[in-house]
């Protein structure tokens, strides 16, 4: 059972009644690792990734303390130093009501911008913020939803590296262009194991399809903000590429690095250049995001709202067509990212099939 679950059931309902990206608990692990198994050194109760169309997204980090021994002001300390650590810019701590708490600790905590409520606050706040949702909305935004999601790997073992990639790896990824890489690795390398006939399988691969677009939106972005819309497929091609692989240095390095490994020449020619798997559909869907690279930024929850109706046998799509109709770009990017990663990760065709299906339906409701 989740610790302080009615707190984070709350946070979860206002994220996607923000409209921002969730995730709950996520493990941080050290930058660098020296062990063998890594070691973990604190987890973020919930996190909120909010959409900014010059940013990408801000990370907004709420902490979940339902006991009544807990200090209001250390814990403020404490979460200042994780925000530091994942880069996020502002927290929320949601305590107890048997908590007293100091108006000048209040005060502090807004300093440095984290604020302090009780649980029979909350909804003061997320009234006055528009960040209201009745239970059952949202296939994404219940609370029971999460567990299944996490509790995979009991049933599925060896699908246990993609359940620890989405609530903590990816998270830990230090660019756009590492988590846009590792996304796909790690699908690919799971690849043999999914099955389209098992629910739990579908929603793992529509899980994947959300953090790599939420990965993408980034990296587009910040082509976008660079070039606006590259004129022509071979200089967005160049930019996309070089932003992948950290720049002309890091990429020509790794370039040459891989062809002194020897592997089979396709067709008798020589070996080809580094590149993404499916590289001319990749830059195709890049090129479609720049169209609408803010929209792009909302994507991600639709994917992964779609992607949580396999955990509770529910397929209701009714949030889904709400949010693609406040974002008419999302449903297309979603559909392209599903056919893209089903290709580029080999996975069976039918997952690709199913959520096309899906996306297209939601796409013709306007």
């Amino acid at each position: 059972m989740m610790k302080d679950r009615a707190q984070k059931a709350s946070a979860l309902r206002y994220i996607v009644a923000k409209r921002w990206f969730p995730q709950l608990e996520i493990d941080v692990l050290p930058k660098i690792s020296t062990s063998t198994k890594n070691k973990l050194i604190t987890d973020i109760d919930v996190l909120g990734s909010v959409p900014d169309e010059f940013l990408g997204y801000r990370a907004f980090l709420f902490d979940c303390k339902s006991g009544k021994n807990e200090s209001p002001i250390n814990r403020t300390l404490w979460l200042r130093g994780l925000m530091e650590r994942v880069h996020a810019t502002r927290g929320l701590l949601i305590l107890s009501d048997k908590k007293d708490i100091e108006r000048d600790h209040r005060i502090s905590a807004a300093e440095l911008n984290i604020s302090i409520v009780k649980e029979d606050e909350f909804g003061i706040l997320a009234n006055a913020t528009d960040g209201h949702l009745q239970v059952g909305v949202s296939s994404v935004a219940e609370l029971d939803n999460w567990e299944i999601f996490f509790s995979i790997p009991e049933k599925f073992p060896k699908l246990e590296e993609m359940v620890t990639f989405s609530r903590s790896a990816f998270w830990m990824c230090e660019s756009p262009a590492e988590a846009c890489r590792k996304t796909i690795a790690i699908l690919r390398k799971a690849h043999p194991e999914l099955d389209p006939a098992k629910a739990l399988h579908t929603a793992l691969f529509g899980d994947f399809v959300a953090l790599f677009l939420h990965a993408l939106a980034r990296l587009s972005l910040q082509i976008f903000m660079s070039y606006l819309q590259p004129s022509n497929r071979d200089d967005l091609a160049e930019a996309l590429l070089l932003l992948l692989y950290g720049g002309r240095d890091s990429y020509e390095l790794a370039n040459q690095l891989r062809k002194l490994v020897p592997r089979e020449k396709q067709n008798g020619g020589d070996e080809k250049e580094l590149t993404p798997p499916e590289w001319d559909k990749f830059v195709q869907l890049t090129r479609h995001i720049l169209e609408a690279p803010r929209q792009a930024l909302f994507a991600p929850l639709l994917a992964r709202e779609v992607a949580w109706g396999y955990l509770n046998g529910k397929d209701s799509i009714d949030f889904a067509r709400i949010m693609a109709f406040e974002q008419p770009q999302t449903g297309k990017f979603c559909l392209l990212a599903a056919e893209y990663l089903g290709k580029a990760a080999k996975v069976p065709p039918e997952f690709a099939q199913k959520y096309s299906k899906q996306f297209l339906e939601i796409q013709s409701q306007k």
